[in-house]
């Protein structure tokens, strides 16, 4: 359906959350997770170059490589999936509603 998930994983070695390449390809298998592919950002140079405070922090990118949705994947009460409704709302040639929310989650441990 053209979605590429990436999953960034900033935390560094030492940290609570690091995880080798091996541990993260077991931890995807075993949670079936649906994320294309992981990337390992131990430095926390990508997840700083975001912003990314908590974990998840979700950011959803179009095509042309345009920001268009930054912050939570739902509600704290989990009822609206904003991640997803950014996703449709792109696919329908619309912009997101909300483009922005307030991410909430365990810190990022840089």
């Amino acid at each position: 359906d053209g979605v590429i998930w990436l999953r960034v994983i900033s935390s560094a070695e030492g940290k609570q959350g690091y995880l080798t390449p091996q541990e993260a390809n077991a931890q995807a298998k075993a949670q079936g997770m649906a994320a294309s592919h992981t990337l390992l950002d131990p430095s926390g140079e990508l997840g700083k170059l975001f912003g990314a405070k908590t974990t998840p922090h979700m950011y959803v990118i179009d095509a042309e490589g345009k920001l268009r949705y930054d912050g939570a994947f739902s509600e704290q009460a989990g009822r609206e999936n904003f991640v997803l409704n950014a996703v449709k709302a792109i696919k329908k040639g619309e912009d997101p509603k909300p483009s922005k929310t307030k991410s909430w989650g365990c810190g990022v441990k840089y």
